[in-house]
């Protein structure tokens, strides 16, 4: 899916996810606003909630950003290019988050509270309307605890149907 401008997707009812959960994404970020540009948010009026935003003012370089969660953090010292698989694990059970591109750990935070049950899941926007541009090819949400083994076989299953090289 091709978000332009001020396209986005957002689920119509509350995206309730687990204590502990993992997304992964294929996605190709092609232009960011500015640093609140967003990939995703689970977000909307309640706290604890957080979004993945592009941390500068013209290049995507994956920064956590959150209310009532742990701490804000950048997770890349290049700007994120072309078309790749990024992983965000909540694990509130040993209370970090890590994030991986290409299955690659890029780094951990804090995380120590779960997002609010009642908030909305949103793609390419937040909720204060800040865009990015790009595309998403897919999208995998599970919840629990995510072992070594479930991550290797999701980061397989979509680095070889979107041929998309680990590292």
């Amino acid at each position: 899916i091709d978000f332009l401008s001020t396209d986005n997707m957002e689920t119509n009812v509350p995206f309730s996810s687990s204590n502990d959960f993992t997304i992964n994404m294929v996605v190709n970020i092609e232009s960011v606003f500015d640093e609140n540009s967003t990939l995703l948010e689970i977000g909307g009026t309640s706290d604890p909630r957080f979004k993945i935003c592009a941390g500068n003012n013209s290049n995507f370089y994956i920064s956590f950003v959150q209310t009532g969660m742990g701490e804000n953090k950048t997770f890349l010292s290049n700007p994120l290019i072309g078309m790749n698989i990024l992983t965000f694990n909540f694990n509130y059970q040993d209370n970090i988050l890590e994030v991986f591109v290409n299955g690659n750990s890029v780094g951990t935070t804090s995380y120590a509270s779960p997002p609010a049950q009642t908030n909305l899941f949103k793609i390419f926007a937040d909720s204060d309307g800040n865009n990015i541009e790009g595309s998403i090819a897919e999208i995998i949400s599970t919840s629990g605890q995510y072992s070594t083994e479930d991550k290797t076989n999701i980061e397989n299953y979509l680095s070889e149907k979107w041929r998309i090289s680990l590292q």
